[in-house]
């Protein structure tokens, strides 16, 4: 995601990964793509302990799929509120307590997943700790968990249907998208460090 950020606004980002197979893949990706030498720098962190990145420095932090993974995430929102500039944004990205349901308390457990956050908890994370919400938002409806369900659950010793089935599920989820369920798997939220 942060190379996509980088080739949509052209300016540089910090890619921070945290297991040494996750650096391997970015540094490969980055070998890969001259473009992309010119704007990634490339570095192994935990989110918990950002202290090498100066204090109110960055306009934005990306927290995608990391939070549920720390042992502790009010340290990581501490630490992401100190190296953001006044104004600067966090872009979070969680599960809530539907994924396991939908993708499988298996599959949650082993991409190592400690927690799971409500709109309320992951604002409430947020707010102790200096920022003002601009949003929340669902995202990966109940339908589209469903058909997840399927693909990792269902599917899951069976390499072939699950090539032949992927496109087929991809689309039925994107539509299923813009149908309205109280039951997502995630959320995406929008936090704005304040000015002080």
């Amino acid at each position: 995601m942060s190379f996509q950020f980088i080739l949509t606004f052209r300016k540089p980002v910090i890619v921070l990964t945290y297991t040494i197979d996750e650096y391997k893949v970015a540094s490969s990706i980055i070998e890969k793509v001259d473009f992309l030498k010119s704007y990634a720098i490339l570095g192994r962190k935990d989110a918990q302990n950002l202290k090498s990145l100066p204090n109110n420095y960055f306009d934005q932090v990306l927290l995608i799929d990391v939070l549920e993974h720390v042992k502790d995430d009010d340290k990581a929102v501490k630490e992401v509120y100190r190296i953001l500039k006044p104004g600067g944004r966090a872009i979070v990205s969680v599960p809530t307590p539907y994924y396991p349901h939908y993708f499988t308390p298996e599959f949650d457990q082993k991409i190592g997943h400690l927690r799971h956050y409500t709109l309320n908890k992951i604002k409430f994370l947020f707010e102790i700790n200096g920022f003002k919400t601009v949003f929340v938002v669902p995202h990966t409806s109940s339908l589209s968990g469903a058909l997840s369900y399927i693909f990792y659950s269902k599917l899951k010793n069976h390499f072939i249907l699950k090539v032949i089935t992927m496109p087929i599920l991809l689309v039925l989820s994107l539509l299923t998208e813009k149908i309205h369920s109280p039951y997502y798997c995630g959320l995406i939220a929008v936090f704005e460090k304040s000015y002080i």
